[in-house]
């Protein structure tokens, strides 16, 4: 029996009224949100999604297929760049907290590659807010509509968001609060090694309709480098590969100490609150067939109680981190 994600992937990646949609399951993004706070409570937030040259290319060739079909010679005037719509990203500062503001964003266009980096600012580090849930395959896509109608903080209200108190003083304080962290199933934790992983992957045999399908997307440039006999498992790969989301927080001081599970640099100056590397969890075959059941959609915390442990999904599973610096 086909999955859902199989079939609809193939009408997403060939359709010309679903290109954000069939942006947001190629994946291919690699999203990095660093909270920068300074001595004094304020502080930085530099946001970065860069979207691979496969997903380009995917959106590319949607235009083109847009302009043959008669939507005129830039193929669709009214829609907005999916890879930089500064109108989009100066909305998306609520996104953290109600006095976070938009300070700059540029443009990223290389070796095929598009996308921006982005960096806001806030005076009180205590009321930011950095959300799970936003970042849950929902790349800062820029065709998906901005409901102006939202709560100015709407990360505020989530249990699945890292909250922030900060103490001033000749060391400064910063406590990181993180969202519960589910324990994992007793299924998922199982050995690595059970028979199931180990089982060899049993080809699946396209039908003429899916077959029509892939060789259309190869006929059009192949922007995922198809050979037009993947296997249900082998095409969820290539939809999924290089997709790479990463959340922390990094303090200004010369000596620091903290409690941190995932520390960087030499004085551990960043500590990583939140890493999802999908090549990495694509290893694992309990989580592809998950993917390839659901897709995209389903909340960040709940596939992380599900799977086994892997260094490709890791988040902080303090109940408070601690970060003294000065």
């Amino acid at each position: 029996m086909r999955t859902s994600m199989y079939r609809t992937s193939f009408l997403l990646l060939i359709g010309i009224s679903t290109v954000s949609l069939a942006l947001l399951l190629s994946g291919c993004i690699k999203s990095k949100t660093v909270i920068k706070v300074k001595k004094d409570g304020s502080g930085d937030i530099v946001v970065t999604n860069i979207f691979s040259k496969e997903c380009v290319a995917m959106f590319d060739m949607q235009m083109k297929s847009i302009k043959e079909a008669g939507g005129g010679a830039d193929g669709n005037p009214g829609m907005k760049d999916p890879f930089y719509d500064e109108e989009k990203i100066k909305k998306d500062a609520k996104k953290y907290g109600a006095d976070v503001q938009f300070v700059k964003a540029v443009k990223y266009d290389k070796d095929g590659c598009r996308g921006f980096v982005a960096q806001y600012s806030f005076p009180d580090v205590n009321k930011v807010r950095l959300g799970l849930k936003d970042k849950a395959f929902e790349p800062e896509m820029s065709m998906a509509p901005v409901d102006d109608g939202d709560e100015p903080d709407r990360a505020g209200s989530r249990k699945d968001s890292f909250r922030f108190n900060f103490e001033k003083g000749e060391t400064a304080r910063l406590r990181i609060v993180g969202p519960a962290v589910p324990d994992k199933k007793a299924e998922a934790a199982a050995p690595a090694g059970k028979a199931e992983d180990k089982a060899p992957v049993v080809p699946v045999v396209q039908t003429p309709e899916e077959k029509v399908q892939i060789q259309q997307l190869m006929a059009n440039g192949n922007p995922l480098g198809l050979s037009g006999n993947e296997t249900q498992e082998q095409f969820a790969r290539k939809m999924f590969s290089g997709m790479r989301i990463t959340m922390s927080v990094e303090v200004d001081g010369a000596e620091i100490k903290s409690n941190a599970t995932y520390k960087v640099g030499d004085k551990g100056a960043r500590c990583t609150l939140f890493d999802m590397d999908m090549d990495r969890l694509m290893e694992i075959p309990s989580f592809t067939r998950r993917m390839m059941a659901g897709g995209p959609g389903e909340e960040l915390l709940g596939i992380y109680s599900s799977i086994p442990e892997n260094p490709g999904f890791v988040i902080e599973k303090n109940k408070e981190t601690l970060v003294e610096f000065k």
